[in-house]
Order: structure tokens, then sequence, then C-alpha cells
């Protein structure tokens, strides 16, 4: 899912938008006819955390339940053309629910969402998570600056980055 452009690595997110590593920044970049666009630009120093987490996918449950409605009416036209009696129909029926039901559990379970949540001061940005690399790359980026006490941290607009999976802590926040 990496591509290398000109200006750095990359990863296709979707939806015609891509991030960028570039040496200055990471940018979010839009399809734009043959070229990609700048859209968003976020400096390193600007990048207080970058995550990497998984949650449950409910698009595949939300796709099962379509196929569901679906395959069951279909069922039931059918059903009834034919003059099943109502025993067999309804055991069709709950047949069909239960396997349907039992592939959407383990489809759901066994492969979440990966997603990357990159928080700055200048707002959030999560994309799907495609490639391990991709987060090394943005990770190298990010300077976390010497927490020194000789050195307000209204100095250090980037005090507390971490690419870690806890948010920083940030002195005088009450954390």
């Amino acid at each position: 899912m990496n591509e290398n452009s000109g200006t750095g690595e990359a990863m296709l997110v979707g939806g015609g938008r891509r991030l960028v590593v570039a040496p200055d920044a990471l940018s979010v970049e839009v399809q734009g006819g043959a070229r990609w666009i700048r859209s968003r630009v976020v400096p390193y120093e600007d990048i207080r955390a970058v995550y990497r987490y998984q949650r449950f996918d409910t698009r595949t449950i939300v796709a099962i339940a379509v196929v569901w409605l679906v395959l069951l009416v279909l069922l039931l036209i059918a059903g009834a053309n034919a003059h099943w009696p109502g025993g067999a129909l309804g055991l069709s029926a709950l047949l069909l629910t239960a396997a349907l039901a039992a592939l959407g559990y383990f489809r759901a379970k066994n492969s979440p969402e990966r997603l990357l949540r990159i928080e700055a001061y200048s707002g959030v940005l999560v994309v799907p998570d495609r490639s391990p690399a991709f987060f090394q790359s943005i990770s190298a980026q990010i300077r976390v600056p010497d927490p020194s006490p000789s050195v307000a941290a209204s100095e250090h607009p980037a005090y507390g980055v971490s690419s870690a999976t806890t948010p920083p802590t940030i002195p005088g926040d009450g954390a």
C-alpha cells in the first residue's frame, strides 16, 4: 500500500487521499486528475502523538445484515411460490439467520479495523493503518524536545510528543 513519491514515503488511505511523510511535514494530499495536491500540512513540531489501534469492524456487520435481509426476502418469495409449509419456511429462515450471524461474528472478530490516529495541535487525523512501516516513518520524524525545567512548556509547542500507545502528559494539565 505504500508508494514512494518525489517528496517522501506515501500511504494511500482511500477516497483519493494519501498521507506523505515529507522532510518538512506530514501532509494529506488529494488526487486531482493525474497529480497529487497538498490539502493539509501538519508540521512535525505540531504533532503531539501518533497511535496505532484496532477496533471492532462494524462495516462487516452492516454488510452481512443487508445480505441477510435480501436473502431472507428471496427465500420467503421462493417459499411462497413453491407453497412450502410454514414450518419448513420458518426453519429455512432460522438456518439462514444462524449461518449469516456466525459468519458475521467470525469475520468481525478475526479482522478488526486497523487505524492510525495522529493528534496535533491543529486537530486530529484518523486514517486506515495500512502499513506498519509508515507508522515507523512518522515516528522517526517526530522530535521529542528536551523537557529541561529551564524552558517553559509554552516555548515548546510539541512538548509531550509520543509515539507510544498512551496519551502524552503535559505538565500542569492535572494528569
